[in-house]
């Protein structure tokens, strides 16, 4: 699994083998909102929209509706007042099949965070990609650009 930002390039110990790598990115806080809390009560509110693409290799033989599931089991396990998580297949743009999931978790106080996992399997690697945003931020054109943005992915040999 070849994984570069920025040109990063690492060659590890002798024996250490690939088997997940994590990409994220996140929109630009707009010039001077962001602050850090370091005094006790302070948080940050700010909910930037995020996309995080994480990949790992899985042992075969599987399919991606059975590490969905569990996926979806580690979500409903770990994440306290998660919703329902609605599960489609889903399409990506180079041809490939896999399933998308959307639910809402809570936030700070009144915020409810939203996100939406695309997932697919290339023969043993395991991709999925997860945008995340603050609920209030969607609407119809911003789930149409984040949907088009998650069916984008493709892997290349």
């Amino acid at each position: 699994m070849d994984v570069s930002l920025t040109r990063v390039t690492l060659e590890p110990p002798v024996g250490f083998l690939a088997e997940e790598a994590t990409l994220s990115w996140r929109v630009a806080a707009p010039e001077g909102t962001l602050k850090e809390a370091r005094a006790p009560g302070m948080t940050q509110l700010v909910v930037r929209p995020n996309l995080i693409v994480q990949r790992r290799k899985v042992a075969l033989p599987t399919d991606v509706g059975s590490l969905v599931a569990g996926v979806c089991a580690d979500l409903v396990r770990h994440v306290v007042g998660i919703s329902t998580i609605d599960t489609d297949e889903f399409a990506f743009a180079d041809g490939a099949v896999g399933l998308l999931l959307k639910y809402t978790m809570p936030g700070f106080k009144e915020f409810k965070l939203a996100q939406m996992q695309a997932a697919r399997l290339d023969g043993d690697v395991f991709t999925t990609v997860t945008l995340s945003t603050e609920l209030t931020r969607l609407n119809a054109p911003t789930v149409e650009e984040y949907l088009k943005s998650l069916a984008s992915v493709s892997i290349t040999a």
